[in-house]
Parts: C-alpha cells; structure tokens; sequence
C-alpha cells in the first residue's frame, strides 16, 4: 500500500507537514468565511450594479482568478527567483510606507498645537 510513503519518505513527509500547516493556519485568517458569505454578499452588491451574472457564477469568476493569480505568482518567483523577488517586494513596501508617512505627517494636525491654536482665539 502507499499510505505509509508521506511517512517513511522525508522530502514528501515534509511537504505533507508545510501542506497541513498551510491548511491549518488558513483557517484562522478569515478566508474560508470570506467564500461562505460571498454569495450573499454578491447578492446584495448586486442590486446596485448592472452585473448579470449569479453569486455562484461570481463566486466561480473568483475561484477562476485566484487560479490564475496563483499560476502567475508561481511562475514568476520561479522565473525570477526567491531572493530578487523579495527585495524588490522590500523596496516597493518600503517606499509605500514612505508615502503613507508623508501623507500622515501632512494631513494630520498636531492635536497640541490645535488646542493652544483655539485656546487663544
């Protein structure tokens, strides 16, 4: 029999442990949620835009782009590898963070200043 392969044959062992521990910690991070309620909740987007199709066919129209977003994210780490890949991830990440600061730092008030600012008026 071929049940005992995953626990004899190291490198497939281990891929069963990445495996399980990739299903397991997917649960706790609202995915399987997301899929059960989607239906409604294309149901109820659906009254306000001019989409025909189903919340099932829409749910599938998901699963079709997650298919392919997985088959392209694959095929580019594989392309251009892991190390290149994740500076350039740190770098864009970097430079986002960036923005988002010079934008907080513009935007919002000093709440001290504001009140010495009304205090005085």
């Amino acid at each position: 029999m071929y049940y005992h392969v995953p626990v004899h044959d190291r490198p497939t062992f281990k891929a069963f442990i990445i495996t399980l521990v990739i299903k397991i910690t997917q649960q706790f991070d609202g995915y399987l949620i997301v899929l059960i309620y989607a239906g409604f909740v294309f149901e109820r987007a659906s009254e306000s835009i001019t989409l025909k199709l189903s919340p099932n066919k829409q749910i599938m129209l998901i699963g079709l782009v997650q298919l392919v977003g997985s088959t392209m994210a694959t095929a580019v780490v594989e392309k251009t590898g892991r190390k290149v890949l994740i500076r350039h991830v740190f770098k864009t990440v970097c430079f986002g963070f960036l923005i988002l600061f010079l934008f907080d730092l513009v935007s919002v008030k000093d709440p001290v200043t504001e009140s010495m600012i009304h205090c005085t008026t």
